[in-house]
């Protein structure tokens, strides 16, 4: 019988958490307090040691060990825990970012750029794990170290005001660390108002407005003739 989400998975070493996830979500499956598969999984490997206690204490005294140890030690046999968890990241950067605004009053362009450089003064961690069943004497210790130093990143994008009120705003950047370790990232933003602030926090306002010229027109279509003075 297969474990069947996006792919069926026969064979039992293919089968991995989120398949089990992906299936309890198809068919909507919930433990009677109503929650997912997320909660009802934790709480199966929760039990599993109490339960593989329970069951050796109950097996018969003759019976065999080449069938029970196996199966009890097997169930748990790779399970870790944490047992510490130490961190030292302290760092400092330098960046240079610029922009140039232009454009009329139908619409305003303002590119924009940044770069920045990052290094770690301190950057070190280590984490103690151990085999929940059967530990060893010493702990297991992984050296851990930060994606944030060496870091070099740049960034450039386009904000656009449209003297209507809409505006929009494109990014683009990039982020290589001293290893092969690397990001890139895109975003886009659309609004609409009467005052707008793009990426870079400056603030732009549609341009009849802040020339106070609204109050002394009469705008139909796209045309706006000015009305005329008051006495």
């Amino acid at each position: 019988m297969a474990i069947r989400t996006t792919n069926a998975h026969w064979k039992m070493k293919e089968i991995q958490r989120r398949h089990w996830l992906g299936l309890g979500k198809r068919f909507g499956v919930l433990d009677d307090n109503g929650h997912g598969m997320e909660t009802i999984l934790d709480g199966l490997i929760a039990r599993t040691p109490g339960v593989i206690a329970d069951v050796e204490a109950n097996l018969p005294k003759d019976f065999p060990e080449q069938v029970a140890g196996p199966v009890l030690r097997g169930l748990g046999v790779h399970d870790l825990a944490y047992r510490e968890h130490t961190v030292d990241n302290r760092a400092v950067a330098l960046g240079l970012e610029g922009s140039h605004a232009f454009g009329g009053d139908r619409v305003r362009y303002r590119p924009f750029w940044n770069l920045e450089y990052r290094h770690a003064l301190e950057n070190q961690g280590q984490a103690a794990i151990n085999y929940v069943n059967s530990p060893a004497a010493r702990d297991y210790l992984l050296d851990m170290r930060s994606y944030n130093d060496r870091l070099f990143s740049v960034g450039t994008g386009l904000d656009v005001q449209f003297g209507r009120g809409w505006a929009l705003s494109v990014l683009l950047g990039h982020e290589q660390g001293r290893n092969d370790s690397s990001a890139n990232r895109i975003g886009l933003s659309v609004s609409y108002g009467a005052s707008q602030t793009g990426h870079g926090g400056e603030v732009t306002a549609d341009p009849a407005s802040a020339s106070g010229e609204d109050s002394g027109r009469t705008c139909r279509g796209r045309r706006c003739p000015r009305s005329a003075a008051g006495p």
